[in-house]
């Protein structure tokens, strides 16, 4: 929607704001200068300024509660400077207690309280609460949105470690660089996340870790298996299972093998995983045991791995997989 918004720049020589000002709320400001006359919206001025439609929202806020700029219902950008404004409007400078109530209305101070209790209760420094408002002044974010990502960052009672201003700071921004700027966004990446966590403890269990703290390695691992691969636990469980026969112990470059090597195949159910050893085991062990035991491939073993049925099934997993490599 275009609207008119007036600039005052007598105002902005007396302000606080111009100083505390990031460099986008500048550039919008600037903007908001420039356009001499021309009616504007929130999408024209994010394209001018190259940034977000809520960091210009955030920018106007901040510029509008500071009495800097004013919001019009209709028409053209009016710069109201000391040589064109009128003497019948006063300067009068937004006081602390102002602008603290307008602290409360917009939710900060709410979520400032909310966070304080998350990170143990005890009182905020001022450069922490700083911190916090400007996640939502600079950064566009709403108050909802930070209370739901500290939520979300909360550790668990045996971690041991606690909620910072820092820390949550930090990874606000880092959602912010990934385009994760909206609560909704940030509510569909939680999801992803703690889907993920469900997915990494079924995993330690089946592969017998008692801690669930894993390695970027092993994180990436276990990704791989479940999103790449798109296998359940039941075939990662099939996997673990044969590696274990193999090397009596739980080898991530080995059962990372036997998974990769099923996927190459076109294996994508547990029946398809069998059939395929199955298929490759019968295949090396006649060729392996050719007049040295006189027993048919039916007759060979009971279990359901063996060392040398294991042995056979990753041989040619891999055969089929990497050729020759590693010979």
């Amino acid at each position: 929607m275009m609207g008119e918004y007036r600039v005052n720049l007598t105002r902005l020589l007396s302000s606080d704001a111009f100083c505390d000002a990031s460099r986008d709320e500048l550039r919008v400001l600037l903007a908001l200068a420039s356009l001499s006359g021309e009616p504007t919206d929130r999408e024209s001025l994010a394209e001018i300024c190259q940034v977000s439609e809520a960091r210009v929202g955030a920018a106007l806020a901040l510029w509008q509660e500071s009495g800097i700029v004013e919001e019009g219902s209709e028409g053209a950008t009016v710069i109201m400077d000391p040589w064109t404004a009128s003497a019948d409007r006063p300067i009068i400078a937004e006081s602390k207690t102002e602008l603290a109530e307008s602290i409360r209305d917009s939710g900060t101070s709410d979520m400032i309280n909310e966070c304080t209790a998350m990170m143990g209760g005890v009182a905020l420094s001022t450069r922490n609460i700083a911190s916090l408002t400007r996640l939502v002044t600079e950064e566009g974010l709403t108050p909802e949105y930070v209370l739901t990502l500290a939520s979300h960052m909360l550790p668990s009672s045996a971690d041991g470690a606690k909620l910072t201003t820092y820390k949550l700071c930090k990874k606000a921004n880092e959602l912010i660089a990934l385009g994760i700027d909206s609560l909704s966004e940030l509510e569909g990446y939680i999801a992803e996340s703690e889907n993920q966590k469900e997915y990494e403890k079924a995993i330690c269990r089946i592969v017998g870790r008692k801690s669930t703290k894993i390695s970027k390695n092993e994180r990436a691992l276990y990704s791989r298996w479940v999103k790449d691969f798109g296998f359940g636990l039941d075939i990662i469980e099939e996997a673990f299972e044969i590696c274990n026969a193999i090397t009596h112990s739980y080898t991530q470059k080995y059962m990372d093998s036997i998974l990769e090597s099923w996927f190459n195949a076109g294996c994508r159910t547990l029946e398809e995983c069998r059939d395929y050893t199955e298929k490759h085991r019968e295949q090396l062990s006649t060729a392996g045991r050719t007049g040295s035991t006189g027993k048919k491939a039916h007759e060979t073993d009971t279990a359901k791995y063996t060392v040398f049925d294991a042995e056979d099934a990753l041989m040619s997993a891999l055969a089929r997989s990497y050729g020759n490599e590693g010979n």
